[in-house]
C-alpha cells in the first residue's frame, strides 16, 4: 500500500485545493477556517508508481507545506517541507 499525506494550512479567507491521483480527482479540500491551523489529508493507493497533483481552485489563497510519500514495506520516507519546498516544481522518486 502507498500513502500520500498532504500537509496544508487552514485559515480565514483561504481557498480550495483539488487533489488528483493518477489524473483522477480524489479530494476537493476547503482550506477556510475560523482560525489558522495545520491540516493533513491522507490518500491511500495500491503499491506502485503514482502521480499526485495538487491545484489551487479559485482566486482565494492557499498554503501547502508539502507532502509525505510512504510505502507499506521497508524503505525511505521523503518529507518535502520547509523553505526549499517553496521552490519545488516536481518531486520524483524512483526505485
Amino acid at each position: 500500500m502507498s500513502r500520500f499525506e498532504l500537509l496544508y494550512e487552514k485559515a480565514p479567507g483561504a481557498g480550495r485545493l483539488a487533489v488528483r491521483l493518477d489524473g483522477r480527482e480524489v479530494a476537493r479540500l476547503d482550506t477556510a477556517a475560523r482560525t489558522v491551523q495545520s491540516a493533513v489529508h491522507v490518500v491511500e493507493a495500491t503499491d506502485g508508481a503514482h502521480r499526485m497533483e495538487i491545484e489551487s481552485v479559485g482566486a482565494a489563497p492557499v498554503t501547502v507545506y508539502g507532502a509525505v510519500l510512504e510505502r507499506g514495506g521497508p524503505g525511505v520516507v521523503v518529507d518535502n517541507l520547509g523553505v526549499p519546498a517553496l521552490a519545488s516544481t516536481n518531486l520524483a522518486v524512483s526505485e
